[in-house]
C-alpha cells in the first residue's frame, strides 16, 4: 500500500503524466465528434502552461480547424478553440 501511496502522490505532484499523447489526442478527437481517419493535420504537443503540463491537440475536421488544450493529469480540456475562435468549457 505504501508504493501506490508513493505513486499517486508522484502524480498529484505534477512529476509524471496521467495522460499519455494517444489518451489526449482521443479525448480531442471524441470531444470534436470527428474520426481519426477523416481529420487532417493532426498534431499533439506536449508544453506547460501556468506550471502545469498539458497537451495541445490541433487538427482540421470538416472544413474547421479545432485546437484542445488538454490537462495531461486529469485529463480535462482547459480550452477549446474553433477556426480561432475561444468556445466556453
Amino acid at each position: 500500500a505504501e508504493t501506490d501511496a508513493t505513486a499517486t502522490q508522484i502524480t498529484t505532484d505534477g512529476y509524471q503524466n496521467i495522460l499519455d499523447e494517444g489518451s489526449a489526442k482521443g479525448i480531442a478527437l471524441t470531444e470534436a465528434g470527428a474520426d481519426e481517419s477523416l481529420v487532417e493535420n493532426l498534431t499533439v504537443e506536449s508544453k506547460e502552461a501556468d506550471g502545469v503540463e498539458v497537451y495541445v491537440v490541433s487538427f482540421s475536421f470538416n472544413g474547421s480547424d479545432f485546437e484542445y488544450t488538454i490537462n495531461a493529469q486529469s485529463g480535462e480540456i482547459t480550452e477549446e478553440l474553433i477556426n480561432g475562435s475561444k468556445v466556453v468549457v
